[in-house]
């Protein structure tokens, strides 16, 4: 597991607007600042986000004082994916608060949920993803503030539950589990089979003896399939003869039917004939009438082109009223101006009656003498009334041309009138006189194939009635044969019954003889039941022996001890190997997993796992040792423990924490736990130092350093 980004919440010292510990691409760093700033406090938002767990702090206490509610959010890597954890808590008044946890996984440019129902699935997820449980984490690769020897002083049993979680030994308590599990199910099994034996034994008791019975039945069923046999001879016999007076019959019904039918036939025939006659003499009458028709067509063809007369006399009389048309408009033009004429002269003769003093025409003004006014307006005078004379001689004219215009329009209507119908008239008796004329044609050529049909039917129905004849000598010589089926039917049906019988009573005695075999088949299939379970139970017996012995082979004094056994020299190794370079080789460390019974008079051992501590003056008691020498023993070991995981999972080591811890070296060895975390910095991909010494922190190129104010703790990378 290496941690990318921290993000915290009202966390211990850590308000809402705590920063982001962003640790992608770093590989050491510092974490440093005075003691109480809250260095530690990132690392418990670490494990709590992860376990629930910090330190053994209540959740209710991790909240900041005066706030409710608490969140962390980690993003963290596991060896091929990218995960989001969020765990939240909230205090209740009434309870102990309430939590929220969420599993999220990378997929592509965001983050998808993989949270089970319940928080309890989702923490067991994130222990299965990351590999570990927090007891594995604090006594590996976690160096906590004040139990860093929390693996040194722990008892040899406890010591081996963390050796067992690092090496995955819960593997093989599962195994152990399901070995006493089959144990069980086979112990049931095998009492179960035990059982069903002693009731087959049971069971095939009751089945003997059916063999003789069998052996009767067979000896009944070869009789009467020798008598079954000589009926079935006799009924082919009568079959066939059946089968013969049944051809016999049905060519006797196969004539009778053609005879009906060619005496339908001939009836049709006649009847055919007889039509066929009266329509040759209708054809005959109509092939006469063709001279007749022929010139009737040419009289109306006649008529209808006269209608070149007519229509000359209409357009003649169109002519005529058309000139008296034009008459009439000039007449009425000439009036119409003629009444001009005089309206203008007696506008004339007013003006001069209305001035007879004056010496001057008052129409050119030139001098003008009383006689002459006077002959002007006589002349005027005079010439009103010719031109009356000559409006009235014009009206006359025109009442006379209306008149005559009328009368000859009305002329022309009726004759129009006429000639329409005497056309339509015409033109369908043509049509008429054409179709009388076809059908004439028609039955002209219709004649011959008429004659031709007629003897045809002749000569059909002749031969049909030749076939009448010869159909019914046949049908006499047929009868006496066909009589005789119903004699032999008779004998056919009492050989059917008698057979029939012997079936039945075969049929009885192939049941009997079925359930008699279905006996003897269970009783060979008992026998092999009662084999294959003798098989069964041998098996039964052999695996309940075999999951026991798997039992006791996965369980802590076998392969799991076998395992720890073949890890503690690799443990030993790494921590000497470290231990040595920070004690200037004074310090070694011995790990033992057997020791013989105190209580016990022979050689029998027992499982352990002590730690033996020796320096120059030998193996002296943990407790005995400095803080200083304390510490490093505990490093080397944690570090071991640490290597170990990566040894066991094949994967490089990802992260180590180590919280405080310095204040117990002197000078000397503060530098020599410098020097071996920059020694083994290839082997992890990210480690994080806790210190709130100056001349520890100055030795790390990057620090973050932290600090507190009123508004809660803060940091900064430097």
């Amino acid at each position: 597991m290496i941690p990318i980004r921290l993000s915290v919440k009202n966390f211990l010292s850590y308000q809402e607007d705590a920063p982001v510990l962003d640790l992608s691409g770093i590989h050491l760093a510092c974490l440093c600042g005075p003691n109480g700033n809250g260095k530690s406090a990132l690392l418990d938002a670490i494990t709590w986000a992860l376990w629930g767990i910090a330190r053994g702090r209540r959740q209710e206490d991790l909240v900041h004082f005066g706030r409710r509610d608490m969140q962390v959010e980690l993003i963290a890597k596991s060896e091929y994916q990218q995960y989001r954890i969020i765990r939240r808590y909230l205090k209740n008044r009434t309870s102990s608060g309430v939590t929220d946890l969420q599993l999220q996984i990378l997929s592509g440019d965001e983050y998808k949920s993989i949270s089970g129902s319940t928080i309890a699935e989702t923490q067991q997820s994130i222990t299965t993803v990351f590999g570990m449980d927090y007891r594995t984490f604090a006594n590996s690769v976690y160096l906590v503030q004040g139990k860093s020897d929390n693996f040194t002083i722990s008892t040899p049993i406890e010591r081996k539950e963390v050796l067992g979680k690092i090496l995955n030994l819960t593997y093989y308590d599962m195994l152990v589990e399901r070995s006493k599990d089959k144990a069980r199910l086979s112990g049931i099994e095998r009492d179960t089979t035990y059982k069903q034996l002693e009731s087959l034994e049971t069971r095939l008791q009751e089945l003997s003896g059916y063999q003789n019975q069998l052996d009767d039945i067979k000896t009944s069923l070869t009789n009467i399939n020798l008598e079954i046999s000589t009926q079935e001879d006799a009924l082919s016999r009568l079959k066939a003869q059946e089968k013969e007076i049944r051809q016999k019959n049905d060519e006797l019904i196969r004539l009778q039917l053609t005879i009906k039918q060619k005496t339908e036939l001939s009836q049709n025939l006649e009847a055919k004939l007889l039509e066929d006659n009266s329509r040759l003499s209708r054809l005959c009458k109509l092939s006469e009438n063709i001279p007749s028709l022929e010139a009737k067509i040419l009289e109306v063809k006649q008529l209808l082109g006269q209608t070149y007369d007519h229509e000359q006399h209409a357009e003649q009389l169109r002519l005529s009223l058309q000139e008296l048309a034009n008459n009439l408009h000039l007449i009425r033009v000439t009036n119409d101006s003629l009444k001009q004429e005089g309206d203008n002269l007696r506008t004339k003769i007013n003006l001069f009656s209305t001035q007879p003093q004056e010496s001057h025409c008052p129409l050119c003004k030139s001098e003008l003498s009383e006689i002459g006014h006077k002959n002007l307006i006589d002349s005027y005078d005079e010439e009103i009334k010719q031109k009356a004379v000559i409006y009235k001689n014009n009206k006359a004219l025109s009442e006379k041309d209306e008149e005559e215009h009328s009368k000859l329009k009305s002329q022309l209507e009726h004759l129009i009138r006429k000639q329409k119908e005497q056309q339509v008239f015409n033109q369908n008796l043509l049509v008429k006189l054409e179709a009388d004329y076809k059908e004439a044609s028609t039955a002209k050529s219709d004649q011959e194939d008429c004659v031709t049909l007629i003897s045809e039917l002749t000569s059909q129905l002749e031969g049909n009635r030749s076939d009448v004849t010869t159909l019914s000598k046949e049908l006499d010589v047929l009868r006496p044969a066909a009589g005789s089926l119903d004699r032999l039917l008779s004998s056919l049906s009492s050989m059917e019954s008698a057979y029939n019988s012997n079936l039945e009573r075969r049929g009885q005695l192939l049941g009997k003889y079925s359930l008699l075999e279905e006996q003897l088949v269970a009783r060979k299939q008992l026998l092999d039941d009662m084999a294959s379970k003798k098989l069964l139970l041998h098996k039964l017996i052999e695996d309940f022996q075999a999951y026991g012995d798997l039992a006791i082979a996965f369980g802590k004094g076998g392969i799991q001890a076998l395992l720890i056994e073949a890890s503690v020299p690799f443990l030993e190794q790494e921590a000497n190997l470290l231990l040595s370079r920070m004690t200037d080789n004074r310090l070694s460390l011995t790990l033992e997993t057997r020791r013989a019974k105190r209580s016990s008079r022979d050689a029998e051992q027992v499982e352990t796992l002590e730690v033996y501590i020796g320096d120059e003056l030998g193996t002296r008691s943990y407790e005995l040792f400095s803080g200083g020498e304390k510490f490093r023993i505990n490093l080397a070991l944690r570090i071991a423990l640490s290597k170990l995981i990566a040894w066991r999972s094949g994967s490089p080591l990802t992260t180590l924490f180590i919280d405080e811890g310095f204040g117990t070296q002197d000078l000397s060895g503060q530098e020599k736990i410098v020097e071996v975390i920059n020694s083994i910095q290839e082997d992890f991909q990210l480690i994080i130092v806790i210190t709130h010494i100056d001349e520890i922190k100055e030795a790390f190129p990057l620090r973050i350093e932290v600090s507190k104010t009123e508004q809660g703790s803060s940091f900064i990378m430097v």
